[in-house]
């Protein structure tokens, strides 16, 4: 029986295994079935690296999937991983992350994390003042034009032939923003960027910012019947793992950080969480007899 098993590969997993590995409790990390979701090149590199320095600290990273979990009458959890081996353990941390996916238009997921991104905040600054196309339906594509226009003076607002309202309509006009509402054919690399191709057009931009279908990586918190909630900003389905400001979900020793909690967070984010809820977590554990 384990103590603590972590179940994630991305920044908040890594930043929770570091602090519960040198508060001495040789935690299992399941991180096999999840990629290093972080922008920058640097950070996917430094992410990465850190995972094996691990290991120096007592902690047994699994490269497998977590697929199946369930709590027993103890108390404690069963989790079923790819290969079909058992865990048990009496705390569970989730940093399993969410999903983006681009909008299913010829050529963007060939551009997908090198022309063509979600996040200004991540890459708006390499790209400032060029020529921005932006590709998403009704208000929110409107939201994420109004936003690139902080970055740049020359953004156009590609609809797919989804209009937002009438009210934002106004603001983009207003703000200069070129919108095209036909519907979007394909995007293709170009010598300087990308271009975008409509039924009525086609035009050369810098880079593309779009708004992604985001979704849960895992439902190992659902399997367990953790509280969910609605992320007003966001289209996401399964929504939110709901949790306090120490990252308890609403299963008792069943604790969660990253962007399953808060799908607006960024690496940096995203590790500060990962370092609170483990703490506290550790805290619990203590707290419950288990010191070790």
């Amino acid at each position: 029986m384990h103590t603590i098993t972590i179940v994630g590969g991305g920044p908040a997993a890594l930043a929770a295994s570091l602090v519960l590995s040198r508060s001495c409790r040789k935690p299992v990390v399941i991180c096999g079935d999840l990629t290093v979701e972080a922008p920058e090149v640097s950070a996917r590199e430094r992410i990465a690296a850190s995972w094996t320095k691990l290991k120096d600290f007592g902690a047994e990273v699994i490269p497998e999937r977590a697929i199946a979990v369930s709590q027993l009458e103890s108390g404690a959890f069963s989790l079923r991983l790819s290969s079909e081996r058992i865990l048990r353990s009496r705390a569970l941390l989730l940093c399993t992350g969410i999903t983006e996916k681009p909008p299913q238009i010829e050529g963007i997921h060939e551009l997908w994390g090198t022309l063509v991104h979600s996040c200004l905040y991540c890459h708006g600054w390499e790209v400032q003042g060029e020529p921005l196309a932006v590709i998403g339906h009704g208000d929110r594509g409107a939201h994420l034009a109004i936003r690139a226009r902080g970055w740049s003076h020359d953004v156009t607002l590609y609809t797919d032939g989804a209009q937002p309202s009438a009210s934002l309509i106004t603001d983009l006009t207003n703000l200069g923003i070129n919108l095209q509402s036909a519907p979007v054919l394909s995007v293709d690399k170009a010598p300087t960027g990308l271009n975008v191709t409509t039924k009525s057009s086609t035009a050369e931009h810098r880079c593309m910012f779009v708004v992604p279908t985001v979704r849960q990586q895992s439902n190992l918190a659902e399997q367990l019947g953790c509280r969910m909630r609605h992320v007003e900003e966001l289209d996401l389905a399964e929504g939110a793992v709901a949790t306090d400001t120490a990252g308890q979900t609403s299963v008792r020793m069943v604790f969660a950080a990253g962007t399953l909690v808060d799908p607006t967070l960024r690496v940096a984010g995203a590790e500060g969480q990962g370092n609170i809820v483990a703490i506290a977590t550790n805290e619990e554990l203590m707290r419950a007899g288990f010191l070790y």
